[in-house]
């Protein structure tokens, strides 16, 4: 949002998607009425470093997070610290960004998991925060409607 400050507390809903929407993070399978997600490899060292961002970034809260084939969306609370240096939603998404994608090219190189930039969404109400948590926690299931989905 333009001229709004990434770096002060705040919930935010954010969307990234795999380099040309790809589907790299794994599979969707059916098993009766319910989609299971089956991460690959590439899609198990983005899990592993998104969930260690915290020890790096203390500020953020991890919320709720979904991976699907080419993309995952979040929630993320950023909180305010003593540090002396505050640190924006662009720090926190670049650095998992830049980690994920070092660990899967020390593994397979060449490899690039990543589209430029990412999608972000300022909560703004506690409507607006159960709106985006129900649409993590129901994007599996949405997976052949989702816009994602190539």
């Amino acid at each position: 949002m333009r001229g709004f400050d990434y770096s002060q507390e705040a919930v935010y809903f954010v969307t990234i998607c795999s380099h040309g929407k790809k589907h790299i993070f794994g599979d969707i399978s059916k098993i009766g009425d319910i989609n299971v997600f089956s991460p690959s490899r590439i899609g198990v060292l983005v899990e592993e470093n998104f969930f260690r961002l915290p020890e790096r970034f203390p500020e953020f809260t991890l919320i709720h997070f979904s991976l699907l084939p080419n993309h995952l969306h979040f929630l993320t609370m950023k909180k305010k610290t003593d540090l002396d240096i505050a640190k924006s939603l662009s720090d926190f998404v670049g650095a998992f960004k830049s980690l994920s994608d070092r660990a899967v090219r020390n593994e397979m190189s060449g490899v690039r998991i990543w589209q430029k930039s990412f999608h972000d969404h300022i909560i703004r109400s506690e409507k607006d925060f159960q709106t985006h948590w129900l649409y993590i926690e129901e994007n599996l299931n949405r997976w052949n409607e989702d816009e994602y989905f190539i």
